[in-house]
């Protein structure tokens, strides 16, 4: 596939970014040459484990949304996602079709329809090591001329690759949490209750409970699904 002019800019722009802000920063760029409004990278569960969510590790979109995103597990239900997770191929998404009238997405459908966003492109993308992520395009535009798609499809996996190297580099300094913290923000990560984590480290749940609390005040985070996705983004867990 001939690379074009845009494609080289904007993947030179991606590799130039010296951490995650700018990298942001330049994959903004990357939406917005494509007619798109904001963009955001989530993360997709590893292994079988069908109570894990997807999280939402990098987003443009204002934190009150992402919090209606990921509230009452909607990224969960999203009918999006979950065709995104089974397939390789972009996925076109508009939030007028029916299966987006979920329950548990009415908070979410009306806070990204809050912000003027209408539809959007979904990108399958995996890392070097096997971890496999959604990027999500979302704006108000009709879909892109093929030669577009397939442009920023690449583009996408340049930008995960970037971002892979940001975050090796940010892990190599020791981390702040505990081997027995880590333990149990990795299994709350695999959608475990404090009563099962309690059953599986053979201690109380009063104890999971004080390192959960511990992780969140060391990461600065106000609840669980934040501290997950934090603990993904510093390369803490995997």
């Amino acid at each position: 596939m001939v690379k074009t002019e845009r494609q080289a800019r904007l993947c030179r722009d991606l590799s130039a970014a010296a951490d995650k802000f700018q990298w942001l920063e330049a994959l903004q760029e990357v939406m917005h040459a494509f007619g798109y409004a904001h963009v955001t990278l989530l993360k997709l569960p590893g292994g079988p484990n069908g109570f894990a969510l997807p999280v939402v590790v990098e987003s443009s979109l204002p934190v009150w949304v992402v919090n209606a995103m990921t509230k009452d597990c909607a990224l969960g239900d999203c009918p999006v996602i979950k065709r995104g997770a089974s397939s390789m191929l972009p996925q076109y998404w508009s939030l007028e079709d029916p299966d987006m009238a979920c329950g548990s997405l009415v908070e979410a459908v009306d806070s990204v329809g809050s912000m003027g966003i209408t539809s959007g492109l979904m990108v399958p993308v995996n890392g070097m090591s096997g971890n496999r992520h959604l990027m999500n395009f979302a704006g108000d535009r009709d879909t892109l001329p093929q030669a577009s798609l397939n442009e920023l499809c690449m583009i996408a996996l340049h930008a995960l690759e970037t971002y892979d190297r940001l975050c090796r580099v940010a892990s190599k300094g020791p981390s702040p949490l505990t081997k027995r913290e880590l333990d149990v923000v990795r299994w709350t990560a695999q959608g475990k209750t404090s009563v099962e984590i309690a059953e599986l480290l053979s201690i109380s749940e009063h104890t999971v409970n004080t390192y959960m609390n511990n992780a969140m005040r060391k990461l600065d985070c106000v609840n669980r699904t934040q501290l997950v996705a934090k603990t993904i983004r510093l390369r803490l867990i995997e």
